[in-house]
């Protein structure tokens, strides 16, 4: 029977313990030196009596130390589980934890080769875009003025023009144009029709004088610029983010110093908020549930009208706060 203990060197007489590929040293209540891939450098296999169905295994540490065990089947087979966790290149019997050898030299090749196909591709993409690059520099070119005299097919110059004049009516750069033929000739031959998006708002309407002027400016049903004038500005139509969080914050404090248990209030998340501009005035409309008077959560609806950035009108549950 093995004594599945240190017999020599480092830790001798030392009991060794170990099952289901976790194995160590005991050392004494609650102390154990762990035989895996973090302490053991390297471990042999010395000799085997099948009769006793004992091994003889030496261990080297990684801090150095040397140990010689007589180990049961059982420990072998754990001790051979916790070194092969990092490590299946030794051979049966003899290991080395750092050993970096792949175990499986089939599927090394098979994965560098699909990574070196894979880098080829990107270096050849990459060559491709560099030469379409200096071919056609303003293609490839993402400044606001290129971009929009690309898409607009007018001249740097020209591209200025219509940025100051996008300007003018509140409408930044930084805006997405797209062609549509279905807008061209509303007005006259030649003219180009084109809808415009920015972050905070769509469908924009620019059309296009045949000398690379614009012509008009529309959103909806209002006219932004037409011949030249400034007739109004985006943002008399729309309410940007910025605004928007800025109204929900201020609507949520002026809400809070009427509920009866502030502290319990729930606003809605951001999309059941409703906020748009009608009339030079602002409409807010959501909801809040709170705690009334008897503690129960409740639901109230509210509406806010804003002008000149003063409330004109606070509706919640039909009651009028503002008279």
């Amino acid at each position: 029977m093995a004594k599945n203990q240190v017999i020599a060197g480092d830790y001798q007489q030392k009991k060794v313990i170990g099952a289901n590929g976790v194995i160590g040293i005991l050392l004494g209540f609650g102390k154990i030196v762990n035989l895996d891939q973090t302490t053991v450098e390297s471990y042999e296999h010395k000799s085997e009596d099948h009769k006793k169905g004992t091994h003889v295994v030496s261990i080297e540490f990684k801090d150095g130390k040397k140990s010689l065990m007589e180990i049961d089947g059982n420990v072998y087979k754990a001790l051979l589980q916790a070194m092969f966790k990092t490590s299946t290149s030794s051979a049966p019997g003899q290991g080395n934890i750092n050993s970096s050898v792949p175990t499986n030299n089939k599927g090394c090749r098979k994965g560098c080769l699909i990574f070196i196909v894979a880098a080829i591709v990107v270096i050849i993409g990459t060559i491709i875009l560099v030469s379409n690059m200096a071919k056609n520099p303003e293609k490839y070119n993402t400044a606001p003025k290129d971009k929009i005299t690309r898409e607009l097919n007018i001249t740097s110059e020209q591209g200025g023009v219509v940025i100051k004049t996008l300007a003018s009516v509140g409408i930044n750069e930084d805006v997405t144009i797209k062609h549509d033929e279905i807008l061209d000739n509303a007005h006259f031959e030649g003219e180009k029709g084109y809808r415009l998006s920015n972050r905070d708002a769509s469908n924009i309407i620019l059309y296009m004088n045949t000398d690379g002027t614009i012509y008009n400016i529309r959103y909806g049903d209002n006219d932004l610029y037409t011949k030249d004038k400034v007739i109004s500005k985006l943002n008399e139509y729309i309410v940007t983010s910025m605004e928007k969080a800025q109204l929900q914050t201020r609507c949520e404090k002026a809400l809070k110093s009427i509920l009866k248990a502030p502290s319990t209030a729930k606003f809605a998340g951001v999309s059941d908020w409703k906020i748009w501009k009608e009339n030079g005035q602002t409409v807010v409309q959501s909801y809040v549930d709170s705690q009334n008077g008897f503690g129960a959560m409740i639901r109230s609806e509210f509406q806010f009208i804003i002008e000149n950035d003063n409330v004109v009108s606070l509706i919640m549950d039909g009651k009028e706060y503002m008279k």
